[in-house]
């Protein structure tokens, strides 16, 4: 008789399992026991939490269902955290387990592109006709780590890329498509420039306040903080090397790092001049950056627009700052009334 399970049932057992080991864990860390060997079942317990629970996960869950590889570190991370947590005599205090849960995660994570780079490889070069450079990066990556994660690698190798490699190279356009500028007369970039600048002050003299009194406050507000100014001097670069653009068929719009959204031509219902930022309403998405939009784009019908981290919002307008409006908007309705007309002749 064969008997088979489903992903519930394996979940449900993995579960109970793991429980019943943190149980027995914790009891034997404090037992007299542990006292006279803690070094040894201190090891134990290490190599029970992690080891023992990560490879009865990935037998038991992980490979039979065919879950990516990232949820197999995450439970890793998790579990070591656990023992962190069940050790009497090393404390889960933040000064130990957070930078080595952070640093764990990326070494994983670094193994595992190595070990699995033929596949992001091959994938990456299959998608690349028919995807842009990106999207076949996400797709690349996704088939290794899922999708979630991908989305998260993508943008941090999006701030790291733009912030610290891409200042030398010319603009990312496909060939024949017309560039649209956000930041030629809207001084976004000087504005930026200026954050940035304000931002480092304070950064260092938050820490210096706060490592008087809490220093481990003051390591983790003042990592946040430089990350902040990293994205800040990313968004700086992709304004001028990532611009928007136009083809016959699409309105690309990629605002800086922040967002992204591919608009069919025929979808754009008006593009309307204006001179200020528009109320808040459900649909609007107001893209612009330290200045007030010019134009408003509206839509037939809602679309997804897609940022960072994997964040997402269903829009039907969109209010931005284009640097040459008159151009933008004949050439926009230009290019839809060519487009109906064509479709409208056909049989």
């Amino acid at each position: 008789m064969i008997i088979t399970y489903s992903g519930v049932h394996r979940t449900t057992i993995f579960a109970l399992l793991t429980a019943c080991l943190i149980g027995v864990e914790m009891a034997l860390a404090r037992s007299t026991v542990f006292s006279q060997h803690p070094s040894l079942l201190s090891f134990g317990i290490l190599f029970d939490c992690t080891v023992v629970v990560t490879l009865l996960f990935y037998g038991l869950v992980a490979r039979p269902l065919r879950l990516p590889s990232s949820r197999t570190i995450l439970v890793a991370l998790a579990m070591l955290r656990v023992a962190l947590f069940i050790l009497p005599t090393t404390p889960p205090t933040p000064e130990l387990s957070l930078p080595i849960l952070a640093g764990l995660l990326e070494g994983c994570l670094l193994v595992m592109t190595v070990l699995r780079i033929r596949t992001i490889r091959q994938t990456y070069r299959a998608l690349r006709p028919t995807h842009g450079i990106e999207m076949a990066i996400l797709g690349a990556f996704a088939t290794v780590f899922g999708e979630n994660a991908a989305v998260i690698i993508l943008s941090e190798g999006q701030v790291m890329y733009y912030a610290l490699f891409n200042w030398r190279k010319p603009a990312n356009l496909p060939t024949g498509a017309t560039a649209i500028t956000t930041h030629r007369e809207s001084g976004q970039v000087a504005l930026l420039a200026g954050l940035l600048s304000v931002g480092l002050i304070e950064a260092a003299a938050m820490h210096v306040v706060l490592a008087h009194w809490w220093p481990t406050v003051a390591f983790w507000a003042t990592l946040a903080s430089l990350y902040s100014c990293l994205i800040v001097l990313a968004i700086i670069n992709a304004i001028r090397k990532r611009p928007s653009f136009c083809t016959e068929t699409a309105l690309h719009l990629r605002l800086d790092i922040r967002w992204q959204v591919i608009i069919a031509r025929t979808s754009i219902i008006a593009i309307t001049p204006i001179s200020e930022k528009p109320a808040k309403q459900p649909g609007l998405l107001n893209a612009s950056l330290l200045t007030a939009p010019n134009v408003l784009i509206t839509l037939r019908e809602p679309v997804v627009v897609t940022g960072m981290y994997g964040l997402s919002r269903t829009v039907k307008q969109v209010s931005l700052f284009v640097d040459d409006r008159t151009e933008f908007t004949v050439f926009c309705r230009f290019t839809c009334s060519s487009l109906q007309t064509r479709s409208n002749r056909r049989p």
